[in-house]
C-alpha cells in the first residue's frame, strides 16, 4: 500500500507486481490497486499489464474489476489487452457486459493473436450460454491458428466449450479432435496430460463411463509424475495441461468407486496446494471440493 502512494518512480509498478505473487493475499489491496496514481514516468503500460495479471490473482469479480478491465482491454497496448482479455475469463460474468468485448476481440482479424487467444480463453471458461458455447466450439476446432499458437490454450478452450455446449454431437467433435491432438509432438512433451484430461471432462459430461475408462491411464501416469516432483520438492507449475489432467482425474473419481485413487488424487491435490504460490490455491481447493461432491 505504501508502494502505491509511493513518490519515487517505478514504485507503483512494483506494487503492482507484488499484488500479482501475492493472489488472493493482496485482496485487501484491491481497492487502492484500482485507482492507484498512474504517472508516465512509471511506465503506464507496465503497470496497467501487471495490475490486470493481479486481478485475475486476487479473483474477487465485481463492477469496479470488471470497468478497469474492459477499459484496459481498450488500451493501445497489445500486453495490457492480452493480460485484461485473459483475467476477464476468472473476474468477469456472462450477465456483467464481458461477453460481447471479448466475443468482439475474438472475431477481429486484425487483433494480435495474443488478445484473440485471451479473448476465447476467457470467453470458454464463462458461463456463457449454450448456443454460443456451440458457436464459439465449432470456431476453435476449426481455428489452426490458436492450434499453432498455443495448443495448450487450443485444448482448454476445446474442453470448456464442449462441456457448456450439452449437444452430444458437437461433444462428440471434439473428442476426435482432442484424440488427433494428443499425438500432437507439443501436446507429449510439455503437456503430455492435456489431452487425456480434456477427454475425460468431456466424457463425464457425456455419461461415457467407457471413454473415462481408455483415458486412464495417461492420467494415473501424470499423478504418478506430479507425486515424484512434489516428493523432491520440484515446482509443480499449475498449467493447462496439468490442471487440465487433474481435472479429468477428479472426473474419473466421480464415476468410479475407487477410494484408493480418490484418497491418491485428495493427496496430490493437497500438496500442490500447500506447495504452490497463492494464485493455485483456489484452483486446488476447487478441485478438492468437485471431488468430494
Amino acid at each position: 500500500r505504501e508502494l502505491m502512494k509511493a513518490e519515487a518512480d517505478g514504485s507503483r509498478s512494483r506494487a503492482s507486481i507484488m499484488s500479482w505473487w501475492l493472489g488472493e493475499d493482496a485482496s485487501v489491496l484491491l481497492d487502492d490497486l484500482l485507482v492507484m496514481d498512474v504517472r508516465q514516468s512509471d511506465g503506464r503500460h507496465s503497470i496497467h499489464y501487471f495490475a490486470c495479471h493481479a486481478l485475475k490473482a486476487i479473483g474477487v469479480s465485481k463492477e469496479s474489476v470488471w470497468r478497469y478491465l474492459l477499459d484496459a482491454l481498450r488500451d493501445d497496448d497489445e500486453e495490457v489487452r492480452s493480460a485484461a482479455a485473459s483475467a476477464l475469463g476468472s473476474v468477469g460474468s456472462a450477465s456483467g457486459g464481458t461477453v460481447v468485448p471479448l466475443l468482439a476481440r475474438w472475431r477481429d482479424r486484425a487483433e494480435s493473436p495474443s488478445v484473440r487467444v485471451a479473448a476465447v480463453g476467457s470467453l470458454a471458461e464463462l458461463a456463457i450460454e449454450q448456443d454460443l458455447a456451440r458457436d464459439l466450439l465449432q470456431e476453435v476446432l476449426s481455428s489452426r491458428d490458436l492450434y499453432d499458437r498455443d495448443v495448450a490454450t487450443w485444448v482448454a478452450c476445446v474442453t470448456d466449450l464442449a462441456v457448456r455446449a450439452q449437444a452430444t454431437k458437437a461433444r462428440s467433435a471434439a473428442v476426435l479432435a482432442l484424440r488427433d491432438a494428443n499425438l500432437d509432438e507439443d501436446l507429449q512433451g510439455q503437456f503430455v496430460g492435456a489431452a487425456p484430461g480434456a477427454i475425460a471432462r468431456i466424457a463425464a459430461a457425456l455419461g461415457d463411463q467407457q471413454l473415462l475408462e481408455e483415458v486412464l491411464p495417461a492420467l494415473l501416469v501424470e499423478l504418478e509424475a506430479t507425486e515424484a516432483t512434489l516428493e523432491q520438492d520440484l515446482w509443480f507449475a499449475v498449467e493447462a495441461g496439468r490442471t487440465l489432467a487433474f481435472e479429468g482425474l477428479v472426473d474419473v473419481c466421480r464415476w468410479r468407486n475407487d477410494q484408493v485413487l480418490r484418497q491418491a488424487v485428495k493427496k496430490a491435490l493437497e500438496s500442490i496446494g500447500a506447495h504452490e504460490q497463492s494464485w493455485t490455491r483456489k484452483w486446488t481447493r476447487e478441485q478438492i471440493a468437485r471431488l468430494e461432491q
